[in-house]
């Protein structure tokens, strides 16, 4: 099946019963229609009935004709098609369009329930791996990007003040131990500009003595990378130490 553009259909071959539709991709949006069927979650109800009674091997996907993939081209070409074939299956008789479904509020209310607290499972690494792939080097688009920093900030202003229990706290710690979503990513100069330039004249509060203690203990024993050891000591040849311990840059007199 080519991955083109144009009208299909879903014909039951045991009754003659079809329903139409248009796509940018028959074969992407017939594996679409039958992995919703499968799981008896359609958005069709006439359609999924039909499925559901007379089974996966009655239906047939069929392409009626193939035209360009632009969207007021595919849903003209529809829409000539469901005027004069009239299918059984098609709710909707405009097409792209919700018009013609209206649901009672208890069916409403019928729908929300059942879909709250559902879960749609968990994903195989290779569903992950197959996303990130075929995103990876494309930038957002301008309305999508708007949207992520709108979430963002909604989310920051969300979580200000807000403290957390000693029990999620431990459960947030156990969950992100190992993770690695970020090992070896490297942002670029421009990001990293803009980050400086957010961050320049900003000051961070001092860590408190059980957080600075917490961060001990977890470097202690770790290997410093050579170029951490020669900052370290570039800085102790500026200072003096102290007798009790703390330092001083040089040049400053101590009973000043």
């Amino acid at each position: 099946m080519k991955n083109a553009a144009g009208v299909y259909e879903i014909a039951n071959t045991a009754n003659g019963k079809r329903y139409i539709g248009s796509t940018v991709n028959f074969a992407l949006r017939w594996r679409e229609h039958r992995r919703t069927l499968r799981l008896n979650k359609h958005h069709n109800a006439l359609l999924q009935r039909a499925w559901n009674k007379y089974g996966e091997a009655a239906f047939v996907f069929r392409i009626i004709l193939g035209c360009s993939p632009v969207k007021e081209t595919l849903l003209e070409a529809e829409q000539k098609l469901l005027d004069s074939e009239h299918p059984a299956y098609n709710i909707n008789k405009k097409a792209d369009s919700c018009l013609g479904i209206k649901r009672r509020p208890e069916v409403c209310a019928r729908i929300s329930a059942g879909k709250k607290g559902k879960s749609t499972g968990p994903r195989p690494p290779s569903f992950g791996a197959a996303i990130s792939k075929a995103r990876k080097g494309k930038p957002l688009a301008p309305d999508q990007a708007a949207r992520a920093r709108e979430q963002c900030r909604k989310m920051t202003l969300l979580n200000q003040g807000r403290k957390f229990s000693d029990a999620h706290r431990v459960k947030c710690s156990i969950a992100q131990q190992g993770n690695k979503k970020a090992l070896g990513m490297k942002h670029t100069i421009e990001r990293n500009a803009a980050i400086s330039a957010r961050l320049t004249g900003k000051k961070r509060a001092p860590f408190s003595i059980e957080w600075r203690r917490k961060l001990g203990n977890a470097n202690r024993g770790k290997p410093k990378p050579l170029e951490w050891r020669a900052m370290m000591s570039a800085k102790a040849l500026l200072k003096i130490r102290r007798s009790d311990g703390t330092f001083m840059p040089k040049g400053t007199d101590e009973h000043a």
